[in-house]
C-alpha cells in the first residue's frame, strides 16, 4: 500500500511539472491550443509514470560495483585455460534506469542498468542465457531474451544486452561483440559484481 501511495505522489508530481512546462511554453509561443492541451498531456505523463515506468523500476535492486582489483583483472581479458569468461554489457538510453536481470542456466547472475557490464566465469560447454525485468510478468517489461551459446575452454566471449523494439512487444536480445571492439567500450563502462562468481 505504501508503495502505491509513493507511486501516486511521484506520478502526480510528474503530471504537475509536465503540465506547467507545457503551459509555460504555450505562453511563450502564444499558442492557446497548446495551453488547452497542457493538462491532458500532463495527465497522460502521470498515468504512464504510475502504470508503466514506476512498476518496472520496482524490480531494481542495489548491485555492488566491482572493486578496482576485480575490474582491472576483468579488463585484462585473461581466462584460465580450463574455464570460460563471459562478459555481458548493457548500453543505450532505452530504459536506462530500469534494471534487467541476467540469468545463466536459469540462475540470476546479476542485474544490469546502463552503461554497465559484468563478468561471469563458466565451465566450458553449452549454456543458456536469458534476460528479464523483475519476474518478467509485465507486458511492458519486454519479452525474455533467450540465447544459447557453447563456450570453449580458455575463451573470452562478450555479449551486448539490448532491447529490440517490436510491433506489439519488445524483446531482449544478446548480441555478440567482437573482442577487439569490445575492449575499448568496456574500459569506459562501470563494472558490477555478479551474484555467483563461477558456474
Amino acid at each position: 500500500m505504501k508503495l502505491r501511495v509513493r507511486y501516486f505522489l511521484i506520478a502526480l508530481l510528474v503530471e504537475i511539472v509536465v503540465a506547467n512546462v507545457i503551459g509555460f511554453i504555450a505562453g511563450l509561443t502564444r499558442s492557446p491550443e497548446l495551453g488547452d492541451l497542457a493538462f491532458r498531456i500532463g495527465l497522460a505523463a502521470g498515468c504512464l509514470t504510475f502504470f508503466i515506468y514506476l512498476p518496472l523500476r520496482a524490480g531494481n535492486r542495489r548491485v555492488a560495483e566491482a572493486d578496482a582489483d576485480t575490474r582491472s583483472q576483468a579488463l585484462a581479458f585473461s581466462c584460465p585455460p580450463d574455464r570460460s569468461l563471459l562478459y555481458i554489457a548493457r548500453t543505450g538510453f532505452l530504459g536506462k534506469a530500469i534494471g534487467v536481470n541476467v540469468l545463466v542456466d536459469g540462475k540470476t547472475v546479476t542485474q544490469l542498468r546502463t552503461p554497465r557490464f559484468a563478468v561471469v566465469e563458466l565451465a566450458p560447454g553449452a549454456h543458456q542465457l536469458s534476460a528479464q525485468i523483475g519476474n518478467g510478468d509485465s507486458a511492458c517489461s519486454g519479452a525474455g531474451g533467450q540465447f544459447s551459446t557453447s563456450l570453449a575452454a580458455g575463451s573470452v566471449t562478450v555479449l551486448h544486452l539490448a532491447m529490440k523494439l517490436g510491433k506489439f512487444r519488445s524483446q531482449w536480445t544478446f548480441e555478440p561483440w567482437l573482442l577487439d571492439n569490445a575492449k575499448s567500450k568496456l574500459r569506459s563502462m562501470e563494472m558490477v559484481q555478479t551474484e555467483m562468481q563461477a558456474v
